[in-house]
């Protein structure tokens, strides 16, 4: 039989109904540049996405290639797709017909993906539905952090990592909404995902691909939570009990434990 689920776990479900729309946009793209910045694309940049890059003091989380290291690191906030494609057309110098030489690299890509809700509350119920559920695939030990309203799934430099939040409208103008951000740092992350590919990024994020690849939603009722931990109170157990000297009041607790479990 099915345990119940929690009040607090159904209404985050129903408010999933509330959810109107679902909008994906790339919102920040670092690009290194070597050895700096044409003049040229600048200028277009600045045209093409109303907004200027800027440049962006080079980090450990960015793990640029040793070839990469002596360049120039330029951030574009929400590129248009014509920002994207010109760069995609840019890609290199042209030295006669034999030789070229690339231009840059992405080194860091955040894709956003905001769901619209009709109000402010039903965006904190779908943002606290994705703060309980949402898991990031291959993230290994990392623990969660949260600054403020807003929630990242490491406290570390990472290649990768995940933002929340619902307290704030849409970038896009819609509305309330509950944000996920997923964030890919190093040239070789985004590399490996694909998202060095400005022209299939000028057409437009496959978000539910990339939510699919990356992500998934994971629920826990309490027979599962039971089940977890008892299998983690008997791992205990059994090392504890083959290792020399273990602790003795470590190893009697867990074995309560797992004892108090079957009354």
């Amino acid at each position: 039989m099915t345990a119940p689920m929690s009040i607090p776990l159904l209404r985050e479900l129903a408010a999933a109904d509330s959810i109107i729309d679902t909008v994906a946009y790339i919102d920040q793209l670092e690009i290194v540049f070597y050895p700096k910045l044409p003049g040229y694309l600048y200028r277009e940049l600045r045209r093409l996405n109303g907004s200027a890059p800027f440049p962006r003091r080079r980090n450990n989380a960015q793990k640029l290639p040793p070839r990469m290291r002596a360049g120039s690191v330029w951030v574009l906030m929400q590129p248009t797709a014509a920002a994207l494609s010109y760069l995609d057309k840019n890609t290199h110098y042209s030295y006669g017909q034999t030789s070229v030489r690339p231009i840059f690299s992405v080194a860091r890509v955040d894709i956003a993906v905001d769901f619209i809700t009709r109000s402010k509350r039903h965006a904190g119920l779908a943002g606290s539905l994705l703060e309980n559920c949402f898991l990031q695939k291959f993230h290994g030990a990392r623990r969660t952090n949260s600054v403020a309203a807003t929630v990242y799934t490491s406290i570390n430099k990472t290649t990768r990592n995940v933002t929340m939040y619902s307290d704030r409208p849409s970038k896009t103008g819609l509305g309330p909404c509950a944000h996920l951000e997923l964030r890919f740092f190093s040239v070789g992350t985004c590399q490996r995902v694909g998202l060095n590919n400005l022209r299939r990024l000028a057409s437009g994020i496959n978000a539910m691909t990339l939510l699919e690849d990356q992500s998934r939603l994971g629920f826990m009722d309490d027979a599962g939570f039971g089940r977890f931990v008892e299998s983690r109170a008997r791992e205990l157990k059994k090392a504890i009990g083959h290792t020399p000297g273990g602790n003795n009041s470590v190893l009697y607790s867990s074995a309560r434990l797992v004892d108090t479990m079957h009354d």
